[in-house]
């Protein structure tokens, strides 16, 4: 139980797996500790909210993430990605999700609304019911400073530019989300009887009383030019299975059987976009005499994997998994490069789109791993890398340092003591 009288809090969001279970990590860590909580986001996850114990409410079209990546791959492409998936997934969808959230908060009743960067019109809810709100930011991309610069799918890497050069590129990310967001998003301001309003995603999407920074402050920390607002939580942890159940036995057997694996996930949507990974990566663990684990969804039948040294898996918990591999290769999420850090190997990031250009960048400046465009990974190019992720006693060593700082936060528990404070 909060020392403070407890709170009803809303917690929304959208999108993927990635967007999903950050939220339901801290609403169990706020139920703990004894505030009454729902979390609204796509109907796809209500099986995964309420096996949580976490009360559910549905809001917008029921979107299965795997299936809109094989219908809409360009989603999930460097350089169109963030203007399709705007334009294409999440302003169709606004006016129905506005809708039912709103619904849900006039009935619900919450004393506090945090939403996510990309639930649009949390602010707009808040404000028509008198109470405070707040944004939860799940990867440090989206904050935009001078001082710690990100690295994008667009545009250069400013990291070592002078800060001339830095402020132009953060008004270049703010010109271009402007030109995605703000036109539909005032045609439907005015549907609703409300202003003019500019700069949504960076600007009003960020008002609220408080944003929680659901990373680790040694992946990224405070930069003087932050919001007073803002509070590093530290990352969040859930498993969809949770992990209790310990490993699948086959798994477990493999694992048990020989040397410690490398571990290549693409994450719940892009495991069946960039199938070529996979086979590129096998083709160059045989060429290295590394065995494998391959965590690729349903998507794949494993026709390519023809090696007692690979075992492919569809879902495999990542807090079960990763820690007893020799090193992980990964897409960039920021779910699955929390799980990475903490597991204390080195890794390799293949970004594609969105955030994960800036989470590979911050591993490599870490010197936790590598980073290498997806779109690149060669069976050539993935040789060489692994033998530097296996022989690198350095990168080892920092990784396992990086592993032990991030494993000693609880970025939930964090989130819940920042709202306490904030709202309690």
């Amino acid at each position: 139980m909060s020392e403070g009288k407890p709170m009803r809090i809303l917690l929304a969001t959208v999108g993927s797996s990635g967007d999903v279970h950050p939220f339901i990590a801290i609403a169990v860590a706020l139920r703990a500790r004894g505030h009454e909580v729902v979390l609204a986001t796509n109907p796809y996850f209500r099986e995964v909210v309420e096996g949580a114990g976490i009360g559910f409410a549905s809001i917008g079209e029921r979107i299965v993430p795997e299936e809109l990546a094989a219908e809409m791959p360009g989603a999930f492409k460097r350089f169109v990605g963030a203007y399709v998936l705007t334009r294409r997934v999440f302003l169709p969808h606004l006016p129905k999700t506005y809708e039912d959230l709103r619904a849900c908060a006039r009935s619900f009743g919450p004393d506090v609304i945090v939403g996510h960067q990309i639930a649009f019109g949390v602010p707009w809810i808040a404000e028509e019911l008198g109470i405070p709100w707040g944004t939860c930011v799940l990867a440090p991309a989206t904050m935009l400073s001078d001082e710690d610069p990100g690295v994008y799918p667009i545009g250069m890497d400013v990291r070592g530019a002078p800060m001339a050069v830095r402020r132009m590129q953060h008004w270049f990310a703010r010109r271009a989300m402007s030109v995605f967001l703000d036109g539909p998003m005032n045609r439907f301001r005015r549907s609703l009887g409300r202003g003019k309003r500019s700069d949504t995603f960076f600007g009003e999407m960020l008002s609220g009383s408080l944003i929680l920074g659901m990373w680790s402050s040694a992946f990224r920390g405070s930069a003087s030019d932050d919001p007073e607002t803002l509070r590093i939580c530290g990352f969040p942890w859930f498993d969809r299975k949770g992990g209790e159940d310990g490993l699948e036995p086959g798994l477990e057997a493999f694992l048990s059987d020989g040397e410690a694996p490398i571990v290549v996930t693409l994450g719940s949507v892009l495991s069946h976009v960039h199938r070529h990974v996979y086979e590129n990566a096998v083709r160059a663990m045989e060429d290295v005499g590394v065995r494998a684990v391959l965590v690729t969804g349903h998507e794949h039948d494993g026709a390519f994997v023809n090696s007692e040294r690979v075992y492919r898996a569809d879902y495999v918990a990542y807090s079960q998994l990763l820690h007893r591999g020799a090193a992980t290769v990964h897409h960039g999420g920021v779910g699955t490069t929390a799980q990475a850090l903490r597991a204390g190997r080195p890794v390799l990031v293949l970004p594609h789109a969105h955030d994960q250009f800036d989470n590979a960048a911050r591993c490599e400046a870490l010197g936790v791993g590598l980073r290498m465009d997806a779109s690149r990974a060669s069976v050539k190019r993935l040789r060489s890398a692994f033998e530097r992720l296996i022989g690198d006693a350095g990168m080892r060593s920092r990784s396992a340092e990086v592993g032990r700082a991030v494993g000693l936060e609880d970025g939930a528990e964090g989130a819940v003591e920042a709202l306490e404070a904030n709202f309690g």
